[in-house]
């Protein structure tokens, strides 16, 4: 029982920080549709 909720929280927890780095760090096809638009 502590194993899953400790595994979860993990997971929660990385979940959060890869929209973080996905807000301060947009995917590079954005970058490169904003730098050279088509």
């Amino acid at each position: 029982m502590g194993r899953q909720a400790l595994t979860s929280r993990t997971l929660s927890l990385v979940h959060s920080t890869v929209i973080g780095k996905s807000r301060w760090h947009p995917p590079m096809q954005v970058v490169e549709n904003r730098i050279d638009p088509v």
